[in-house]
């Protein structure tokens, strides 16, 4: 490494001082750069080295040697001066993230303006840009989804703001698609954000509504013989039914069955509006001091590992019924556990070693050694893919315990036991190479050129033969057998705890921040979000051939399940904005559509859109219409009513496309304009009272607590099947 420049000298008082790191072959450029600083009063650093700034001149002749550069100089606020063309993947990662200025000896004064803009530009604002265009390049390349621009309405105000005060300056590199994805997210925000403001002023109606009928009505309530306070104030509030969607339905469930007529209407409304949101299956809530969990049985049941005073223990849990069906103490405390592919044992590491449990026996065997385990991946056979806490990787015979080591890597990001036996890590090969590692073997079964984060979030593919990794420029990358290291589009939240691959072609990021957030990967593409009452998630883990999810925090365990993703092509699908069937025909114009019942010789018109609907699709029965809008949301529309049509379902296409084509196969389906087919949501029954109190018994398999259950009678938990939590086993005492 070669510094260029004279003897140093102190700054001016109050001056600005850089220093100048270039390759003996550019000597010329960095003494003309060095002259025009001089000029502008830039000063060089004083005799202890320190300096506000590094001008970094990048050649071609630079690069290419290896010794020319230190970790040192890009401490600090560094500014790339390109000189010539260059091959970006030889530029030092942390140089390569930065914006590069162009040395222009033919235009002097513009070369010297942009580097004395950079040298003085506020380094808060710089790191804001680099996020905000990480942000809109991953916008950009999922096709510009509003679920992925900035919600808060601060934060795209302060993105505009920056914007507008570096307009015309050349270092910020500004983009046409960051402006876009800031102009867009200033709207969609703004929207959110003027919502919200009518849902808490009419929160703050309930409230008062809820005191006054506390104060007032209630004695005659109790007259009448009804006295849960709770499914008074379910008015379908749309925050309680997002957020609550279990308790809100309960409660208006509770309210259908012993409320007036009045009230009895508010919770058939409420009731299916619930009902189109996605519910907790069930949780762990009857179990403290939760350590790890993963589910087996295809999703029915769950092995939960949690602290019992001074050692741990096991406990197979029920998960739609919150219900465990046996526990059994082990002899230390371990930190992770996992399953068979044959359900029929588990496997419990951590600190001070391993031990094996037979789950049809309920028989606990410690295997020798004392090895530091941090995570354990049993297979089909008898033998699992470790981690070690020190980086070791390898197999684990279950029979004795006996470990076949087969590297040590400084960074270990996720291993997998595949069913045929063995198993895959993903590590870090070198500074800007991430691998897939064969256990059985050592060899590299796969590797990529990515530049990761420091102890990036990532996991492998269920097969074994693709790996998704957290890259430095904040969006995730994937690679595998055959395949080199692309980039997905997926922005990496702030605060990212990992990524866990939990279907063939469906991911999970989640974060302290941010929900966990579900992804069709081929379009990084946005499915929903899962896990919406788990705070500061800490794992999620799927199940082979289940959609069920474990979503594991700081104090929560839930089981979800997964959004649905595209399916493939099908047929019946129509194009038209009229469709007839069964002795039923529609017909949609604009946001209007207009219903007849042949056979009865009845028609009604609705207005339940907010934008013109596209295509329609009346069932062959005739009991219901599918009508898809310009804006992807989705309707079903029961007409099985004595009192008229009824919107028993109100559904959105994941991708935020147009629906272009409708139609019925098992249930209803739609096209949308990314090409793409989903199935839509349906509820047969949901038309009646009778069919929604069954239609909510049947989603409803969990258990609610003591404080939840408070002023709901004993007859109508029991009429509903609702059943109170039990009081939870395990603590850390």
């Amino acid at each position: 490494m070669v510094k260029h420049g004279s003897a140093p000298q102190a700054p001016r008082d109050g001056g600005f001082s850089a220093r100048i790191v270039a390759h003996p072959s550019d000597h010329d450029v960095a003494r003309h750069v060095d002259d025009w600083l001089t000029r502008a009063g830039v000063s060089r650093p004083p005799a202890d080295g320190h300096a506000e700034a590094v001008v970094v001149i990048l050649s071609a002749e630079a690069l290419a040697d290896p010794a020319w550069l230190g970790p040192g100089e890009f401490a600090g606020r560094v500014v790339p001066l390109r000189v010539g063309a260059l091959d970006a993947e030889l530029v030092p990662e942390p140089l390569r993230r930065l914006n590069w200025l162009d040395w222009q000896p033919a235009v002097p004064a513009a070369t010297l303006g942009a580097l004395l803009a950079a040298l003085y530009a506020d380094p808060a604002r710089r790191e804001l840009i680099r996020d905000l265009s990480y942000q809109a390049t991953a916008w950009e390349s999922a096709r510009r989804p509003d679920a992925m621009v900035i919600d808060d309405y601060r934060r795209a105000r302060q993105m505009a703001d920056a914007l507008n005060d570096i307009a015309g300056d050349r270092t910020g590199g500004v983009s046409a698609s960051m402006a876009d994805f800031v102009r867009r997210s200033l709207v969609v925000s703004q929207r959110r954000r003027r919502n919200l403001r009518v849902r808490q002023t009419v929160l703050a109606a309930v409230v008062a509504a809820a005191v006054l009928i506390a104060a007032v009505a209630y004695p005659l309530i109790r007259r009448g013989g009804f006295n849960n306070h709770e499914a008074i104030a379910t008015t379908g509030e749309p925050i309680l039914v997002a957020e609550m969607p279990e308790w809100t339905a309960a409660n208006a469930a509770a309210l259908l069955r012993n409320g007036s007529p009045p009230q009895q209407q508010l919770a058939r409304a409420t009731l299916l509006e619930t009902l189109n949101q996605p519910w907790t299956i069930g949780d762990a809530s009857v179990i403290e001091a939760k350590l790890s969990v993963v589910l087996f049985h295809e999703g029915r049941h769950a092995a939960v590992l949690f602290r019992d005073g001074p050692v741990s223990a096991l406990a197979v849990l029920d998960i739609r019924t919150s219900q465990i069906q046996w526990t059994v103490d082990l002899p230390v405390v371990y930190w992770d556990v996992s399953v068979s592919a044959d359900d029929e044992t588990a496997l419990v590491v951590g600190r001070y070693g391993a031990a094996v449990v037979d789950l049809r026996a309920r028989a606990v065997r410690a295997l020798p050694g004392h090895d530091e385990y941090l995570r354990a991946r049993l297979n089909g056979s008898q033998t699992a893919a470790v981690r070690m806490l020190d980086g070791r990787i390898g197999l684990m015979d279950m029979a004795d315990g006996a470990l076949t080591v087969v590297a040590t890597y400084s960074e270990v990001t996720a291993v997998v036991a595949l069913p045929s036996g063995g198993g895959v890590a993903l590590v870090r090969e070198a500074a800007d190479r991430m691998a897939m590692i064969d256990l059985m073997t050592g060899r590299t079964v796969a590797s990529g050129v990515i530049a990761a984060a420091e102890d990036a979030a990532g996991d492998i593919a269920p097969d074994g033969r693709q790996a998704i990794v957290e890259g430095a420029d904040g969006q995730f990358w994937r690679f595998g057998t055959g395949t080199s290291a692309t980039p997905t589009g997926i922005v990496v939240p702030a605060g990212v705890v990992g990524f866990a691959w939990v279907a063939p072609e469906v991911g999970v990021v989640f974060s302290t921040d941010r929900r966990a957030e579900v992804y069709y990967l081929p379009r990084a593409e946005p499915l929903g979000m899962v896990c919406h009452d788990v705070p500061r998630i800490r794992e999620v883990r799927g199940v082979a051939g289940s959609d069920e999810l474990s979503c594991f925090g700081e104090t929560t365990m839930v089981f979800v399940h997964l959004p649905s993703g595209p399916i493939g092509s099908q047929g019946g699908l129509v194009r038209t904005r009229t469709s007839s069937a069964g002795g039923t025909s529609v017909v949609a114009e604009g946001s209007q559509v207009r219903v007849r019942w042949q056979a009865a010789g009845s028609a009604q018109a609705l207005q339940p859109l907010a934008s013109a609907a596209a295509a329609v699709a009346v069932s062959a029965d005739g009991r219901q219409v599918l009508v898809g809008a310009d804006d992807g949301s989705v309707l079903v529309i029961d007409l099985s009513n004595p009192g008229g049509a009824v919107v028993v379902v109100r559904w959105h296409t994941p991708d935020r496309a147009a629906v272009i084509a409708a139609g019925w196969a098992s249930g209803p389906i739609v096209q949308s304009a990314s090409g793409q087919t989903w199935a839509v949501p349906s509820c047969a029954d949901c038309v009646t009272d009778t069919g929604l109190i069954e239609t909510f018994q049947q989603r409803f398999t969990g258990c609610l607590s003591t404080h939840q259950l408070e002023f709901m009678d004993s007859e109508t938990r029991q009429l509903l099947g609702i059943r109170e939590c039990a009081r939870p086993i395990g603590s850390v005492s």
